[in-house]
């Protein structure tokens, strides 16, 4: 049976990968690692092997699926990565293309248009919440599939209109403007569907 050296060790890991020495080792808790006597890097990190571990999980981390510059900056930490370092990581990623702030936007409206029914509103305020800068935000709405998200809005709108009852009409359509703001589409938007949903009943 395989002999393990318990060391004490700030290596990056998951699972049961050291992301350190990249061996194959046993975690006890987050401090004490099992270390295999074959693993012939010395397991008391300098702050450039540390760099290195937090660069090659993140880059992981990001082939895995599109992450921002605010997400993979809560990961690292959540990683154990020094402040100090967490600038550096994060530049290297986003010049190596593993983070592009503008291709997350486009692929973040698309899915919360598609799977969601979210308007423009909403989509920019979870941005914003996101730490995305404004021209950013503004660049992927605007090419955004326009044919789509229309579509989406009529759909979404004939959806809720069916399940509208009222003998009033205005309140009607009170209730199903309101359902659309809270989606996030904006006033405009809301009242060309509403007139077009009710224009042809």
């Amino acid at each position: 049976m395989q002999n393990y050296k318990k060391k004490q060790c700030n290596a990056i890991r998951h699972d049961n990968y050291c992301y350190l020495c990249q061996c194959k080792t046993k975690h006890q808790d987050r401090i004490t690692v099992f270390v295999s006597p074959h693993c012939i890097m010395d397991i008391t990190p300098d702050n450039e092997q540390i760099r290195q571990a937090m660069q090659l999980r993140a880059e992981q981390y990001c082939a895995a699926g599109e992450h921002c510059r605010s997400e993979v900056r809560e990961k690292l930490r959540q990683w154990g990565c020094p402040d100090g370092m967490l600038a550096d990581v994060v530049t290297q990623l986003a010049a190596d293309g593993f983070i592009d702030e503008l291709r997350y936007c486009r692929q973040f409206c698309d899915a919360k248009i598609r799977l969601h029914a979210w308007g423009r509103l909403k989509i920019s305020s979870q941005l914003r919440v996101k730490q995305i800068d404004s021209a950013t935000i503004a660049e992927a709405l605007d090419g955004m599939d326009t044919e789509q998200y229309n579509s989406v809005l009529l759909s979404t709108a004939q959806k809720k209109a069916k399940t509208l009852h009222d003998d009033d009409l205005a309140k009607r359509k009170a209730k199903l403007g309101n359902y659309l703001a809270s989606h996030g589409y904006e006033i405009g938007e809301i009242k060309s569907v509403i007139n077009h949903i009710y224009n042809t009943l």
